[in-house]
């Protein structure tokens, strides 16, 4: 005797509130306009990690064809990555372009809408063609430094940067403290999501 077994799997229901476009009938040259946005969130966010969220959600991203300053970041980034890669013939440089942008193409929102619009967990894997970018950035600039002593080194204007570079270090030092649990999480980031409906809903 024969049996036949159904499987059943459990299905994942996503809602407006999460992303409007699982709901919300929108052209591609929409959905290109929020997709460069998205990037430009991306890029903001790995240079300057703030805010941390656990969860976006809608209205606390903007998804119209408005042009913002993540739109203006992304156009700037492709460019001058662009202009680095043509002058210098750098293959690395795009082996490292290639890595950050195929790792965040998935949750661009382009081809399929990403449950929260945006999650600081979609960046983890493009965060290493990012940080490859910016090493082989500084490894030219630090070839062509000629210093006679340490203190040399630190006068460049580059070095600047380096305030900013411990300042964001312990920001993410005390903010993962947060993630100690979910409980902790939510607690912190409840005063920071009053766009968030699904937070709210909490």
């Amino acid at each position: 005797m024969k049996n036949n077994f159904v499987s059943e799997k459990a299905v994942r229901h996503f809602y407006h509130f999460e992303n409007p476009l699982y709901t919300d009938s929108v052209s591609l040259f929409h959905r290109l306009i929020i997709g460069i946005k998205t990037f430009g969130f991306y890029i903001g966010f790995s240079i300057f990690p703030y805010p941390f969220r656990n969860y976006y959600g809608t209205n606390v991203f903007d998804l119209s064809t408005d042009i913002n300053i993540y739109f203006i970041i992304a156009i700037v980034f492709i460019s001058i990555c662009t202009w680095f890669i043509y002058k210098q013939n750098n293959k690395l440089l795009l082996f490292a372009t290639l890595l950050f942008c195929g790792c965040i193409a998935p949750f661009t929102n382009i081809g399929t809408p990403a449950p929260g619009v945006l999650a600081e967990r979609f960046a983890y894997l493009s965060s290493m063609g990012f940080c490859l970018i910016l090493a082989i950035i500084i490894l030219n600039y630090i070839k062509i430094i000629k210093y006679k002593s340490l203190v040399d080194f630190f006068s460049k204007p580059l070095l600047f940067l380096l305030p900013v570079i411990l300042i964001c270090m312990a920001y993410v030092w005390n903010r993962n403290s947060n993630w100690n649990n979910k409980l902790t999480l939510f607690e912190h980031d409840i005063t920071h999501l009053e766009k968030s409906s699904k937070q709210i809903a909490y």
